[in-house]
């Protein structure tokens, strides 16, 4: 089963994000169209949250994001570095601001992420005993986990476990646990947080070899009796990579965002079409450095906000 609100949660943010960077009349006017309203009984519309935001420091996102958005992800807060730097030390401050600023403005949060082979805490790193180390990995999944049941809608129990060609990466979770980690994250997961989602991610499933991967992987868990849905990026709108992908892989993955996309009344969009289209009709070609680039489109201000408005026509058109 596919959740529809996951998979539209993050298909707009990259791009509703830099509505942050428009002007403050464009960032407070009563006239500006809010997304979340337009599609509220359809699916989300989400975005990352950093602690600037959360502590709302950026009066333009404290506008912003609150106006657009009903659902959300940290960035990094939840990572396991910085919620659990030392055995038995955590560090739940800006999670718990997170939960109280969504609670207050309305906003889901998909947590993340609870096992990944990056950002882990230098002490975790050290741990040499593999049972110290499973203690570790038990630990923390039941701790961080049961801490936000019934607070966040949904976490990224495992992210990014397989390499490009579907076989499992090579991670420490990998050489001190085995192969059935993941499994054993997705039950310690759902006994810690039984009324939460649980999600597994990684990127480049568009690709034939890693998309067996991950398939295999999801059916592995289901066997064992784990609540697990799929969570990919191609599937929630982030840029996906053609560039040494085959026709028919293409047609093939094209064909299954589809289907998902039909069996849950949800809209596709080709976001590359809204950027190129506003710069060959506006002739963008050297805006200042540090504005945003997508496929050598350069947005200023102003660009970012006619580019926000054209999403939302095309959004919006039947």
């Amino acid at each position: 089963m596919v959740n529809r609100h996951f998979i539209t949660m993050l298909c707009i943010a990259g791009l509703m994000a830099t509505g942050c960077s428009s002007t403050k009349k464009n960032a407070t006017a009563k006239s500006t169209a809010s997304l979340k309203e337009v599609f509220k009984n359809d699916f989300g519309i989400g975005t990352a949250l950093n602690a600037a935001q959360i502590e709302e420091r950026d009066p333009r996102a404290a506008v912003l994001i609150p106006q657009q958005f009903n659902m959300a992800t940290p960035e990094n807060i939840m990572k396991a570095e910085i919620i659990h730097p030392q055995w038995d030390t955590y560090n739940f401050d800006m999670a718990d601001k997170m939960v109280a600023y969504c609670k207050k403005n309305g906003i889901k949060i998909n947590a993340h992420t609870l096992v990944w082979h990056s950002q882990l805490p230098a002490f975790a790193r050290r741990i040499r005993d593999v049972d110290s180390f499973r203690t570790f990995f038990t630990n923390h999944i039941a701790t961080v986990a049961g801490r936000y049941d019934g607070k966040v809608y949904s976490w990224d129990v495992v992210n990014e476990a397989l390499n490009e060609d579907g076989t499992m990466r090579k991670s420490v979770f990998l050489q001190k646990l085995g192969d059935d980690f993941v499994t054993e994250a997705f039950r310690l997961a759902q006994s810690a947080a039984p009324n939460t989602q649980l999600y597994y991610n990684d990127y480049n499933n568009e690709q034939p070899a890693k998309r067996a991967g991950c398939i295999a992987l999801i059916k592995k868990i289901q066997a064992a009796n784990a609540q697990v849905f799929i969570c990919t990026p191609a599937a929630i709108g982030e840029k996906i990579d053609f560039t040494n992908s085959q026709d028919g892989d293409l047609n093939q993955y094209s064909q299954i965002i589809r289907g998902i996309a039909e069996k849950n009344n949800v809209k596709l969009i080709d976001l590359r079409k809204l950027f190129l289209g506003y710069n060959l009709a506006n002739n963008k070609t050297n805006q200042p450095s540090g504005t945003l680039t997508t496929d050598g489109v350069h947005l200023n201000e102003k660009g970012n906000s006619l580019v926000a408005e054209e999403m939302l026509n095309a959004l919006t058109s039947k």
